[in-house]
Formats: structure tokens, sequence, C-alpha cells
């Protein structure tokens, strides 16, 4: 079995344009579609609140 532990991670930072906004699940499956087709996998999603607003604990794929 292959030593998964070398496999490279990335993190993407996304930001909101003006308008309406998906909610993380919707956008976490869409990611996970998404990526899919390049062979990578959508491990997190997790909304950053506005400065000033407590954090939400992060939405597990």
């Amino acid at each position: 079995m292959a030593d998964r532990s070398q496999e490279p991670e990335y993190l993407v930072r996304l930001k909101a344009l003006p308008g309406p906004v998906p909610g993380p699940i919707r956008l976490r499956k869409f990611l996970k579609a998404a990526l899919r087709s390049f062979g990578l996998k959508c491990l997190d999603v997790s909304e950053v609140p506005p400065p000033g607003e407590p954090e939400e604990p992060p939405t597990r794929g």
C-alpha cells in the first residue's frame, strides 16, 4: 500500500463577492465534485467570521 503521508496538501482561501453567498455545506459539495475531476479530495470547508464575531467550529466533509 502507498504511503499517503508524502502526498501534497493544498490550502485554498476564497473571498465572497458582493451578493448572495452559498452556505458552507453547499460550497463543500460543489468543491468535492469539482476537485474530484482533478484527482483531488476536499477535506475541509470552514467559514471565517468577520472581525469581531465569534468563530464557529469547522464543517467537516
